[in-house]
């Protein structure tokens, strides 16, 4: 958790000295709004921590775990908006150059 926060503040220190801290704000308020209809990133956090949850109580470990290796797979599979550039293998592709 302690590694959490540095990262967090390295990021709060780059784009404070950057000048860019609107940016960064408009970023992450994007990430946690409603956008047509379709849910924030949010309810992933939500959705992952209820799944966690689960995996504590004994006998719905092997539960747990096949629904976070399924919500995984939809996270990577998933289509995105392609206004915006697509899913991950898009954002993937886009991000290092391999097209």
């Amino acid at each position: 958790m302690p590694i959490f926060f540095i990262f967090v503040a390295i990021i709060l220190i780059a784009t404070g000295l950057n000048g860019t801290t609107d940016e960064l704000s408009t970023l992450v308020q994007g990430d946690f709004k409603t956008t047509n209809g379709k849910p924030s990133f949010f309810a992933w956090i939500i959705a992952i921590f209820v799944i966690g949850a689960l995996g504590y109580v004994k006998d719905l470990k092997p539960l747990s775990t096949a629904f976070l290796v399924l919500l995984l797979v939809v996270i990577i599979l998933v289509n995105g908006n392609p206004t915006n550039g697509g899913g991950f293998f898009a954002k993937f592709t886009q991000a290092t150059g391999l097209k």
